[in-house]
């Protein structure tokens, strides 16, 4: 059975209030909920305010340590105890920033900077829906690849669960983890934060999105289909994953790099800004860079990587949206980078947008998997208490 409610998906772009707040209470305690994916190009933050509005941040994944300014305006700047003052996002990309590392969970998150990073985003998020500085017990629902989810062989059947690898991770490095942070903005003002993360829920990246569009805000589900096939168009993977409803199973492939190929390819075209994977990456979707003391608009080197590169890219999903058997979705920062492309080509071969594919809306495609983990851990919660 189906519903008849409007998607996570639809009431996120009609803006609609969800009703929800992200404070709940989990095991007797007051927490609240985090929707978080840790991309190689962006971590992406969601929650719900008060007002049950959603809240989503894509913060770059740049990292650099902080100086002092002696004049005008400052940055953000954090401080972590035992580790330099330290600027991230779009801070640290003005300020020379570094990219810090791509790859599996279990590589990226021993790094000191990974850690630190994580912290201010979670910072972040929560100022932006409103919460005063103070001490906070979180519940994250954490997006990991989709081919760190394994099939795990029990004495009653298989169930899908975590590899060992990241588990041990995100155990270690995440989950009872506290940050204390002082926040000090661009006026020099100082404000302290304790974050711990009480829980952590990690999913596959690509199941946030069929979460926000199969199930409703309370949970229900509100799609008939059998079968679908999500394309995910990241910074630095491109999956397919096929989900099969009835029973429910997935299966997951990587079959790219994603926008990490495109942000290469403009970096070369571009010696003089020396961009690295992150800068580049950052100046696809703002079409400028710094060079020479002047931001420089690179609209027309950013449209010749999407003709050529962008181009290789979209031929190595067309054999997939040529398949007529599956609803296909088509979501991630690719998604918004290479819209009209893709849109071309379905055209070309008879496909038809809401009939035979979803692509998704450009303005949340890039967090819906962070939206999707939010909700997880908010349905999961529904069901515990």
């Amino acid at each position: 059975m189906y519903s008849e409610q409007p998607s996570i998906l639809d009431a996120l772009i009609d803006e609609r209030p969800f009703g929800l707040s992200s404070q709940i209470i989990l095991h007797d305690e007051r927490v609240i909920c985090l929707g978080l994916d840790n991309g190689n190009d962006a971590a992406k933050i969601t929650l719900l305010n008060d007002a049950g509005k959603l809240i989503s941040l894509r913060i770059p994944t740049a990292y650099q340590p902080a100086r002092a300014f002696q004049g005008g305006s400052g940055e953000v700047t954090y401080h972590l105890d035992g580790l330099p003052d330290f600027w991230i996002g779009e801070s640290a990309i003005r300020n020379d920033g570094r990219a810090l590392p791509i790859g599996p969970t279990a590589q990226r998150l021993p790094d000191p900077r990974q850690h630190s990073f994580l912290g201010a985003c979670m910072l972040e998020a929560l100022l932006a829906a409103g919460y005063e500085p103070g001490d906070y017990v979180l519940a994250v629902g954490f997006a990991i690849p989709n081919n760190e989810i394994v099939v795990e062989t029990k004495a009653v059947g298989d169930k899908l669960g975590v590899c060992e690898e990241t588990k041990t991770a995100l155990k270690k490095y995440i989950r009872n983890q506290r940050w204390q942070l002082e926040r000090t903005d661009e006026r020099g003002k100082p404000t302290s934060w304790t974050l711990t993360v009480r829980h952590i829920i990690p999913q596959a990246q690509s199941i946030g999105t069929f979460i926000a569009w199969a199930k409703a805000p309370s949970g229900a589900t509100v799609t008939d289909y059998d079968a679908l096939t999500i394309l995910d168009i990241g910074g630095g993977d491109l999956q397919r994953t096929d989900v099969y409803l009835k029973p429910y199973r997935m299966t997951s492939e990587r079959i790219g790099d994603g926008t990490i190929d495109l942000a290469r390819a403009l970096k070369a075209r571009l010696p003089k800004a020396k961009l690295n994977d992150v800068t580049a990456q950052h100046s696809l979707v703002t079409r400028q860079t710094m060079e020479m003391g002047r931001n420089r608009k690179i609209s027309k080197e950013v449209d010749e990587v999407l003709h050529t590169n962008g181009q290789d890219l979209v031929g190595q999903v067309l054999p997939i949206l040529q398949d007529n058997r599956r609803y296909v979705i088509i979501t991630g920062g690719g998604a918004v980078l290479l819209r009209d492309m893709l849109l071309e080509r379905l055209a070309t071969v008879g496909k038809t947008q809401g009939e035979d594919f979803l692509l998704v809306n450009h303005g949340v495609a890039s967090v819906l998997n962070a939206v999707g983990a939010l909700f997880a851990v908010l349905f999961l919660a529904a069901k515990k208490g």
